[in-house]
């Protein structure tokens, strides 16, 4: 392996997703493949944050926000009022 090279499935450790991740994200030009299963740390890494960045700042594109948005009832809280309260509301 190359000098600053490294493994799918490395590369996906210090990254904290999966092997199929890494894989999609250098498909999406977003991780530096030199050869098959094999992936430059470094550049990588930077293309990965600016990517992120690039997110954050609301420049990533609808798709790219979609990614990162959470799904509505994702965190099993409710929105609005509660079947309860609108109830109450309405006998009002």
């Amino acid at each position: 392996m190359r000098d600053g090279a490294v493994s799918a499935r490395e590369l996906a450790e210090w990254l904290g997703m999966s092997e199929g991740k890494i894989r999609e994200l250098a498909r999406e030009k977003r991780a530096v493949r030199l050869a098959v299963g094999e992936y430059d740390l470094k550049a990588s890494v930077q293309t990965y944050t600016a990517h992120l960045r690039e997110v954050a700042a609301g420049r990533g594109g609808e798709e790219a926000r979609a990614r990162f948005e959470p799904r509505a009832g994702a965190t099993g809280f409710r929105t609005g009022r509660s079947s309860r309260a609108q109830k109450r509301g309405s006998e009002r």
